[in-house]
């Protein structure tokens, strides 16, 4: 929700910005889908722990490189303990489920969603060259010029209709899970 909401602000939502929170929405969506699917209160934990662990690699970390500013050391101190003592949190660095995105969006029954909003926007996430192409160059029009590529700063299609239809599957799913809730942003 809180993404959805920073997408709605003027301008984002034709953003690269746009790109980046519709992809962590649809890992959002996977991570929710595939831990109710399974319906394991371990997975649960473990999901869980994961993100401890990763609250404390980063405090580890940061006692050796210079704080920047966006980083909050005593939340993420108190994330990282709040479960059990950092000091007992294992850090693993590999995927908290021990599956990929993918094999758990087929698991869980949302690989649709998946194929829809994540591989392209990781792209952007990632910095990939196609991302890159297509928000920051454009063709140059002069066939003379054979087609070179030329900096943009175009504005990317609307990805705020993407990000509420995903947004509105996540809500579906706590619907599910809690009977009576019934907000969505879609009209259905």
């Amino acid at each position: 929700m809180r993404i959805l909401s920073e997408t709605v602000a003027i301008g984002n939502s034709v953003s690269v910005l746009s790109r980046m929170g519709l992809r962590s929405i649809t890992e959002t969506l996977i991570n929710l889908a595939y831990l109710l699917n399974i319906d394991n209160d371990e997975q649960w934990r473990l999901w869980r722990k994961y993100g401890s662990g990763q609250a404390k690699l980063v405090d580890m970390k940061f006692d050796t490189l210079e704080l920047p500013d966006y980083v909050d050391i005593d939340n993420i101190r108190q994330i990282a303990s709040e479960d059990t003592s950092s000091e007992f949190n294992d850090v693993n660095l590999g995927d908290w489920s021990g599956k990929d995105l993918r094999k758990r969006s087929l698991e869980a029954g949302v690989k649709d969603e998946y194929d829809k909003y994540y591989p392209w926007n990781s792209a952007y996430t990632h910095g990939a060259w196609g991302a890159i192409r297509e928000a920051c160059y454009n063709l140059c029009v002069n066939p003379l010029h054979r087609f070179h590529l030329v900096p943009s700063r175009r504005a990317l299609s609307d990805g705020l209709s993407s990000a509420a239809t995903a947004v509105d599957v996540v809500l579906e799913l706590v619907g599910k899970t809690y009977p009576g809730f019934d907000e969505r942003f879609s009209s259905k």
